[in-house]
């Protein structure tokens, strides 16, 4: 008997080889799109590409070192301030600087004239006061007056405590004990009784009362701070001219440069002019300290100007090299060398760059800089060069081979 057909059956496996076709195709539409975009973007300027893919060049386009533009690392530098010089040599000047630790005294004048007197029938005391403000620097304390006339003794009191008990005459001093000073004083004049003239009156008549204290005043160190920039890498001559107001009996100046003695020298009370040579490598590229120290005396430091050897036009110049593999990347053009700059801030930056000897211009007012210097790019060892036009900081200098 003859097999019976399955309509059903055929039915069903026709729609299969019709979808399957249909997928067929769609597979086919996908891909010529996907090239498509694919060649599209690759042709794209990098700038373009970047901005239409969402990559933030100085963020997200970043290698597993963190270094932008990816790739591998041919120079990595932080240049730091760069600023133009028009020779060889960088000044800096630098703020006067006053050295001193003296006596300054301080006199008040307590009274033109008083009467102390005392007598069976009363006495008559007088009490004077004067303020001692910065009782830690006080050095010494004394009272000056004068006597017109006096009987019996002159007895006197400072801050109800005796310190003096004596027949005087003429001009006299009192030493005020510097411990019994306190921020209000109080000085007492008082008269001995007249003994055994018992019906009589001791007096004495003061004149001109003052109270000279003297004070130690002192500021015997002093810092100043001073910024080399990157073309700064020579050798440095610190000068300066020396005015003594008063010598002491230990006089010694001592520089410093981050800390460490660069001169130590005994002081003589004239004027002068002096120059302490620094060695480059007692220099910072970037901040620096210079401290100023006396023992004794009172000095005056003015006109201090520090000179450093600068290469000329204030400029920083670094090297960079390629092997072989790299360089025939280069040629081939399937590699491109980069140059990325990070500046401190979006202000103007005026610069000339050289690549081997080859210059091109940089001004911008943006904190990022990039540029492709593929073309000077030369096998084996490479130089860059930038002349600063301007003052600014330069925070990273890389060079990538992408």
């Amino acid at each position: 008997m003859p097999s019976r057909r399955n309509p059903f059956k055929k039915s069903v496996h026709g729609k299969l080889k019709k979808g399957e076709a249909n997928a067929s195709n769609v597979a086919v539409v996908v891909f010529l799109i996907a090239v498509f975009l694919a060649v599209y973007i690759l042709l794209l300027p990098p700038a373009d590409r970047n901005e239409l893919l969402g990559i933030n060049e100085t963020s997200s386009n970043l290698t597993a070192t963190g270094v932008a533009g990816g790739g591998v690392v041919l120079l990595s530098q932080n240049p730091g301030l760069m600023m133009p010089f028009e020779t060889d040599k960088a000044v800096h000047r630098i703020d006067p600087v006053n050295l001193y630790l003296k006596d300054e005294p301080v006199v008040d004048d307590l009274a033109t004239s008083i009467t102390a007197k005392k007598s069976i029938f009363g006495e008559e005391v007088r009490k004077l006061t004067f303020n001692s403000e910065g009782l830690s620097n006080i050095d010494a304390a004394t009272l000056f007056f004068s006597v017109k006339n006096g009987e019996g003794n002159l007895i006197i009191s400072l801050n109800a405590q005796e310190i003096f008990d004596e027949k005087v005459e003429g001009l006299q001093s009192v030493t005020l004990p510097n411990n019994l000073l306190q921020e209000n004083n109080v000085i007492e004049f008082m008269v001995s009784g007249p003994g055994w003239n018992f019906l009589g009156t001791n007096e004495y008549s003061l004149r001109d009362l003052k109270v000279r204290q003297n004070f130690n005043v002192a500021n015997t160190k002093e810092k100043r701070s001073f910024v080399l920039s990157s073309g700064e890498k020579g050798d440095g001559v610190l000068s300066y001219s020396l005015f003594c107001n008063s010598a002491g009996k230990n006089n010694r100046l001592k520089i410093y440069i981050n800390n460490k003695e660069i001169s130590d020298e005994v002081l003589t009370c004239r004027s002068a002019t002096r120059s302490v040579e620094i060695q480059a490598e007692e220099m910072n590229e970037g901040k620096n300290e210079i401290t100023f120290q006396i023992d004794e005396g009172d000095y005056l430091l003015n006109d201090i100007k520090l000179e450093v050897g600068a290469e000329q036009g204030g400029s920083a110049e670094y090297k960079f090299s390629l092997n072989e593999d790299e360089f025939n990347d280069v040629q081939d053009g399937e590699k491109e060398v980069k140059l990325f700059i990070e500046f401190s801030d979006d202000e103007k930056h005026r610069a000339t760059i050289a690549i081997n000897g080859d210059e091109f211009s940089l001004d911008n007012e943006e904190k990022e800089y990039s540029k492709d210097i593929t073309r000077f790019i030369e096998d084996g060892t490479n130089k860059i060069k930038i002349t600063p036009g301007n003052e600014f900081e330069l925070v990273k200098l890389t060079i990538n081979l992408v």
